[in-house]
């Protein structure tokens, strides 16, 4: 399994290459699925940071334990 930094990273190239490629002139219809792609891969970084959270969470809680 990919750590989160990896995830992370993924996600950034990804966020990346979806902007470049909006760029290019593309029908209505293939603009919409650059967008899309590039709007799942910023819901999975909200995805990430949310295990992260959680993560931080339950070690606060075992802490105090």
């Amino acid at each position: 399994m990919k750590s989160l930094a990896e995830r992370l990273d993924r996600c950034e190239r990804e966020i990346a290459c979806a902007i470049a490629e909006s760029k290019r002139p593309h029908t209505p219809m293939e603009h919409t699925g650059i967008l899309l792609w590039e709007m799942d891969w910023r819901v999975e970084i909200e995805n990430i940071h949310r295990e992260i959270r959680s993560a931080a969470a339950a070690a606060g809680q075992c802490a105090g334990d």
